[in-house]
C-alpha cells in the first residue's frame, strides 16, 4: 500500500501549509490505517477492478458502518487511485459502486425547546461544571476533575445570534467584528455580513433584524474588556480585528473547543441532549433552526433566496430543510389568496420576524437550577 501511505504524506504536508484541516487529514488517516490497509494488503493497485471494490462495500457493511461512513471511505479509496494515475502506477482508475444514502434530517430545536435553552443557558451564566471521570482500575478512589467549564454569559447572546444569523458554527471561530456592518432596513436594523469564505461559499450574509440585539450586546461587552485592558475609553473602531467570540483565545481551535462544552453542558443540564426522533443536538443545529424558522415563521417560502443568503444550494434545502416541513406549516401558505396588485406591498428578503419575543419568556422565568442538575458530574466519552 505505497500509494496510501504517499497520500497521507501528501495530505500532511497540505495540512502543514493550511490547504487542509488537520482534523480531515487526522480522519483520513485513521480510515487508510484501518479498513483500507485491512482489506486491500494482499492486492497490488493495479489488480484493483470493480467487482473488488465490490466485494469492499460490502465488507465495509458487514463491519457494520453506515451508508456515509462507506462513502467516507471510498473517497479515500478515490484520492489513492488518483495519485496512482498521477504517477504513471496505473492508466485508468476503474469504476466504482454506487453507495445509496438516505438523507437524513437535520435536527432543529422546536420553539419551545428553544426558549428552554435561552433559559439554561441565562440562568447557568458563570456556573462552573466540573467534569470528572473514574479510574477503571480503581472504581473505589474517588473521580479525578478533568477539567472545569466555565458557562459565560457569552453563550446565551452566541445561541440567539445564531439563530437569527444562518452562519455555520465553524464561522464562530474566524469571525471578526471587521466582518458585520449595522445596516438600516425597512423593519428595523440588521446585520451585513461578508464573512470570510466557507464550504465554497463567499456571498454576503443578511441577518434577521433581531440578531442586532444580540450583536450589541456582544459589541457592549468586548468594548468593557479592551476598555479594561487598555485602561481607557475605546470605541468599535477599537475592536474591528479583535474576535467576535471568545477573542480571549488566540488559539482559535481551542476557542471553539470551549464553545462546543459549554453548548454541550447546557444541552445536558436542560435535558435537551436528543428530540423525539433520537437526533443529537449540537452546535450546528443551531443553524439548522435559524434555515427551518424562515421556512415556517417566514413569508412565501422562496428556497432559492434563503439558500443564498445562507450559503447552501436549493438541492440541499429541498432535502434536509423543506422536507421536514410538517403538513400545517404549508396548509396557510396553499389556502392563502394571492393578493390584488392595489394590496401588494413592496418586501424585502429580510421581513418582518414573526418569532415571538422570547426575552420577555425568558426574563419572567426565575427558578433556580435543580439541586441534582448542579452536581451531577458529565459523562466523559
Amino acid at each position: 500500500m505505497l500509494c496510501a501511505e504517499a497520500v497521507i504524506k501528501e495530505d500532511e504536508e497540505k495540512a502543514r501549509r493550511k490547504e487542509l484541516a488537520a482534523r480531515y487529514v487526522s480522519t483520513q488517516k485513521a480510515l487508510i490505517n484501518n479498513h483500507i490497509k485491512t482489506f486491500f494488503q494482499n492486492y497490488e493497485i493495479g489488480d484493483v477492478d470493480y467487482s473488488l471494490l465490490d466485494r469492499f462495500k460490502t465488507y465495509l457493511f458487514n463491519q457494520e458502518l453506515v451508508a456515509s461512513s462507506v462513502k467516507l471511505h471510498f473517497v479515500s479509496v478515490k484520492k489513492i487511485f488518483g495519485h496512482a494515475q498521477r504517477h504513471g502506477i496505473i492508466k485508468v482508475a476503474p469504476l466504482f459502486p454506487k453507495i445509496k444514502q438516505e438523507d437524513n434530517p437535520r435536527a432543529y430545536f422546536k420553539l419551545h425547546q428553544y426558549v428552554k435553552l435561552r433559559r439554561v443557558a441565562r440562568r447557568l451564566a458563570g456556573y462552573v461544571a466540573k467534569v470528572k471521570q473514574s479510574d477503571p482500575l480503581n472504581p473505589k478512589e474517588p473521580p479525578k476533575v478533568l477539567r472545569n467549564i466555565v458557562v459565560s454569559r457569552e453563550l446565551e447572546w452566541m445561541i440567539g445570534f445564531m439563530v437569527y444569523t444562518f452562519i455555520r458554527p465553524t464561522d464562530l471561530k474566524q469571525m471578526r467584528h471587521k466582518d458585520i456592518e449595522i445596516r438600516q432596513g425597512d423593519d428595523g436594523d440588521y446585520l451585513w455580513m461578508p464573512l470570510p469564505k466557507s464550504k465554497k461559499h463567499d456571498s454576503p450574509i443578511t441577518s434577521m433584524p433581531r440578531a442586532t440585539y444580540f450583536y450589541r450586546k456582544l459589541v457592549g461587552e468586548a468594548l468593557q474588556r479592551k476598555s479594561k485592558a487598555l485602561g481607557k475609553e475605546v470605541s468599535r473602531e477599537d475592536i474591528l480585528e479583535d474576535y467576535v467570540f471568545y477573542p480571549e483565545h488566540a488559539k482559535r481551535d481551542y476557542a471553539y473547543q470551549q464553545i462546543y462544552r459549554q453548548f454541550d453542558f447546557v444541552l445536558e443540564t436542560a435535558q435537551l441532549k436528543r428530540n423525539d426522533r433520537d437526533e443529537v443536538f449540537a452546535p450546528y443545529s443551531l443553524r439548522h433552526t435559524s434555515i427551518m424558522y424562515r421556512l415556517i415563521y417566514g413569508g412565501e417560502i422562496n428556497t432559492t433566496k434563503i439558500a443564498k443568503n445562507a450559503r447552501t444550494s436549493t438541492e440541499m434545502l429541498e432535502r434536509f430543510y423543506v422536507a421536514q416541513l410538517e403538513s400545517t406549516d404549508v396548509t396557510r401558505d396553499l389556502h392563502r389568496r394571492k393578493k390584488s396588485r392595489k394590496q401588494q406591498k413592496p418586501t424585502t428578503f429580510i421581513g418582518r420576524d414573526n418569532i415571538p419575543d422570547l426575552n420577555d419568556l425568558i426574563r419572567a422565568d426565575a427558578e433556580k437550577i435543580p439541586e441534582h442538575l448542579r452536581n451531577r458530574p458529565l459523562k466523559v466519552d
